[in-house]
């Protein structure tokens, strides 16, 4: 078992890397040990290409570069990479992983731990694909590999076929479990009473959720103090499936909305306070969704939710899925003093998932979820959601 597999790579000390040879630790399913970094010759890149798809279809692992190991596979010193450039290392490598491996890996992740004299120790990690089986593309030909305990080895076309009916099930995984909580929610099964009335309901789910037994530790509530979708004011605790936040005390009728963090990692945030808008039968904006402060708080609730769980240390990718419940014959407003084309024609709005695969310097989360945005307008006869630029800028709050 791989020692370091489950410290996030920025929390990898050089004593966490002496402790693999102190203990005697082996290479295995989840861990190998290279000596060098790959050079340039095509066995070398074919060989590292082979190593990282392995990883990628199986159960995802570390290759630590730097790395002496005995004839049985057991770390046997911490040489370190002299005289290496770290950056450059990790961006050749980078660049072999982005150019030669398809569908595109989006769980690779690098970090150089300094070794002193001995130069950096570079660390691999490559997460758990979801989106398998991944193919080594060399010279024109391709290749599927995977892993056990002793190593890599080349897929047979009856591994290959099963991996791509489990990677086909996946959407059907997700939107199960999509329908079962909006029931739960209908029937009024929430962890807080709400409102009567057009409620939505936003639903993050990491794919490593789906594993078996997934479980993460739970913060503290208090490390997990975010704000729920459209609260001024909240209040958080433990509870049967996880941490809730929520705005005011359970039972109260007035309860419009909360954030629910599974110990799976998953989190749902459901709300009827944005969503109520104008709902006096007598005002000219009667059944008008408050647009900007919705999509506001839409977009700038998936920032934070994705944020928080990212330093709760779950992983990417992850789905998001968003409906609106008891919402026919409500629309869009832009402008008070304009109305709008038309109204959504469905009791229950259930818009397909967008995945995000990676959290990095690309990731803008008003460009990840605008297709969720635009479906909601859409579905109220706009062509899209009026605030964004043509190079996709989002004109909403920051």
């Amino acid at each position: 078992m791989n020692p370091i597999r489950h410290k996030k790579l920025e929390e990898i000390t050089p004593q966490d890397l002496q402790a693999l040879i102190d203990g005697e630790v082996a290479e295995g399913r989840d861990l190998d040990f290279k000596r060098e970094v790959p050079g340039n010759s095509d066995g070398a890149r074919k060989e590292f290409l082979a190593d990282v798809c392995s990883f990628a279809n199986c159960v995802g692992g570390d290759i630590l570069f730097g790395v002496d190991e005995d004839g049985d596979g057991v770390a046997a010193a911490l040489v370190g990479l002299p005289g290496e450039n770290s950056d450059e290392a990790i961006l050749r490598l980078e660049s072999m992983i982005r150019t030669g491996i398809s569908p595109r890996l989006a769980t690779v992740a690098t970090r150089a731990v300094s070794l002193d004299q001995r130069g950096p120790l570079l660390i691999l990690r490559i997460g758990r694909s979801w989106n398998h089986p991944h193919a080594v593309w060399f010279k024109e030909t391709s290749k599927f590999y995977s892993r056990t305990s002793r190593g890599k080895y080349q897929m047979d076309v009856d591994e290959i076929r099963s991996a791509v009916v489990q990677s086909s099930v996946l959407g059907d995984r997700l939107r199960n479990i999509r329908d079962r909580r909006l029931e739960l929610i209908r029937h009024g099964e929430s962890p807080i009473a709400l409102r009567q009335g057009p409620t939505g309901v936003l639903q993050i789910i990491p794919f490593s959720s789906l594993e078996p037994g997934a479980s993460m530790a739970l913060p503290s509530p208090a490390a997990f103090n975010v704000e729920p979708i459209g609260a001024s004011g909240w209040n958080n605790r433990i509870n049967f499936d996880g941490l809730l936040t929520y705005s005011c005390a359970p039972g109260d009728e007035g309860a419009g909305t909360y954030a629910q963090l599974f110990r799976n990692g998953s989190l749902e945030a459901v709300e009827n306070v944005i969503l109520r808008g104008h709902s006096d039968p007598k005002s000219r904006y009667f059944r008008c969704i408050p647009s900007q402060h919705w999509e506001d708080s839409l977009v700038t609730g998936v920032e934070a939710y994705l944020g928080k769980l990212i330093a709760l240390g779950v992983v990417p990718p992850f789905a998001v899925m968003y409906s609106m419940l008891g919402v026919k014959g409500w629309t869009m407003t832009t402008d008070a003093s304009r109305g709008t084309p038309g109204a959504i024609d469905r009791d229950q709005l259930i818009v397909p998932e967008v995945v995000i695969e990676s959290i990095d310097d690309d990731y803008r989360p008003w460009i990840a979820i605008r297709p969720i945005v635009d479906m909601v307008w859409n579905a109220c006869g706009f062509h899209g959601s009026p605030n964004y630029g043509d190079l996709g800028e989002w004109r909403g709050r920051s």
